[in-house]
């Protein structure tokens, strides 16, 4: 077995061996804060060294077990896969139907694309479900709304309460870079990640950026407590809001009806001009928010 690059190997098997058991670990890191770690065990070959038939370094008949984590700055999430390899067939012509995916009947399936869901009947066709093009309109008019917060004068944060710090005003803060991470108890990816952020808080290199988790509205004195003490149990530090009370037709707070906030853990970078930059995963636009000052830093 050689390396062929970062996270890439290739299988160089010896054809007078009956049996190959083959191991393969690898680490691949990514430009993103991710980590993939995976391995791969060609643990059978059923069929004797004059049956093989070799191509592209493979042996055929084999099975292949995969098993591999996806580590993210939020979760970990475990695979396992198993495959079962009987025979290749070269250049063989690919009918119109080749890639076609078919689902059993009762399916329900979603299209990122067109944001419509669809159920598949029992002749196997994908009908749109009652409400669909409501719901995929509904989705677009959200993505034009958070779009047209981009470059605009970023909305005043309105809170119940203030943890961790006096109340905030954004416009106090113009020249910073400024995080605000809408995050909920409720949403185990906020869980994870709200203590994550306090070393970023705490880092000297990132004084010019300020970290504000805006939480969802508190119902009554106990959600306050549990959140109060969610950040003492996590050594949490930088301000945490509880959000003000939502317009109508809107349950998780002001803020994040201000901001069109409909998804959990989601981020929203301001500028040092108090405008709105991006939107999106923290850590990425912790990068922009670096990039910018950077080039701020540059143009004085």
């Amino acid at each position: 077995m050689r390396k062929k690059d970062l996270g890439e190997y290739e299988l160089l098997l010896d054809p007078n061996r009956d049996y190959q058991p083959v191991k393969i670990h690898a680490v691949r890191e990514t430009g993103h804060p991710e980590l993939n770690v995976w391995s791969m065990e060609f643990c059978e070959s059923t069929t004797t060294v004059s049956e093989f038939k070799k191509i592209g370094g493979h042996f055929f008949p084999s099975k292949a077990h995969r098993e591999f984590s996806i580590k993210r700055w939020m979760y970990t999430r475990e695979n396992e896969i198993t495959t079962e390899y009987s025979s290749v067939t070269i250049n063989e012509p690919l009918g119109p139907d080749t890639f076609t995916l078919k689902f059993p009947a009762g399916t329900s399936v979603y299209d990122f694309r067109s944001y419509l869901g669809y159920t598949v009947d029992e002749a196997g066709n994908m009908v749109l479900k009652e409400g669909a093009k409501e719901a995929a309109e509904e989705r677009r008019k959200e993505e034009q709304e958070q779009a047209a917060l981009i470059g605009k004068e970023a909305p005043e944060i309105e809170a119940e309460h203030f943890l961790n710090s006096q109340p905030i005003k954004l416009a106090d803060l113009h020249g910073l870079c400024v995080l605000l991470e809408f995050s909920s108890l409720g949403c185990g990816g906020c869980r994870s990640l709200m203590p994550k952020l306090e070393r970023h808080h705490r880092n000297p290199d990132l004084a010019d950026i300020r970290i504000i988790c805006i939480h969802t509205r508190a119902t009554d004195e106990s959600d306050v407590a549990q959140v109060k003490e969610f950040c003492e149990e996590n050594g949490i530090t930088y301000p945490v809001i509880l959000d003000a009370k939502a317009p109508e037709g809107h349950t998780w707070g002001k803020s994040f009806s201000n901001y069109h906030v409909n998804g959990l853990p989601e981020t929203v970078l301001i500028g040092p001009d108090g405008k709105v930059v991006a939107r999106g995963w923290f850590y990425t636009l912790l990068f922009q928010a670096r990039q910018l000052l950077r080039e701020k830093k540059g143009a004085e």
